[in-house]
């Protein structure tokens, strides 16, 4: 093996290691904003957008008070 041929792989080796971690953390990020946008739930009479737990089947919204089915 040349030193151009090791050099050529080391290059290859690189970009697809880099390639793997942008891919990974492409991934992460959408399964992030997946979870988040889950969770958020709007009020049905002034539209505020809150967080809810998962359990909690009616949400009180903070800003008007109203029970919300999630």
């Amino acid at each position: 093996m040349s030193v151009q041929d090791f050099l050529t792989r080391l290059f290859l080796f690189a970009c697809g290691g880099f390639a793997a971690v942008v891919f990974a953390c492409f991934v992460t990020g959408c399964v992030r904003s997946f979870l988040e946008r889950r969770r958020k739930v709007q009020c049905r009479i002034c539209r505020y957008r809150f967080y809810a737990t998962p359990n909690n089947s009616h949400a009180e919204c903070p800003h008007c008070g109203a029970a919300n089915r999630s």
